[in-house]
């Protein structure tokens, strides 16, 4: 049995302007742009231990919508953090 844990760690950056000159100017929100970090951990159960077989990390830079980030974020000052994980497991003949 070999078992995959995926964790998504999205740091968000928010491109600000000054409230002033959005009053002021009447400008748009700049896109916001994220850095994602998508960490793969693989484990490998031999018996009743489980043995780490592999790390792997790779780093995206993406846009995203709005509404999209608004359903799964949660604020912390100014950097804003999503935390998804799911398990898969995979049978090996």
């Amino acid at each position: 049995m070999i078992f995959k844990m995926h964790y998504h760690l999205q740091y968000l950056k928010k491109g600000f302007n000054n409230q002033i000159n959005q009053k002021e100017n009447k400008l748009k929100p700049k896109r916001q742009y994220y850095l994602r970090s998508i960490i793969c951990i693989n484990f490998i159960q031999v018996g009743k231990e489980v043995i780490v077989a592999e790390k792997q990390e790779r780093k995206k830079k993406q846009l995203d919508q709005k509404k999209n980030l608004q359903n799964r974020m949660r604020e912390f000052d100014r950097i804003t953090v999503r935390k998804d994980s799911f398990i898969s497991v995979l049978k090996d003949d």
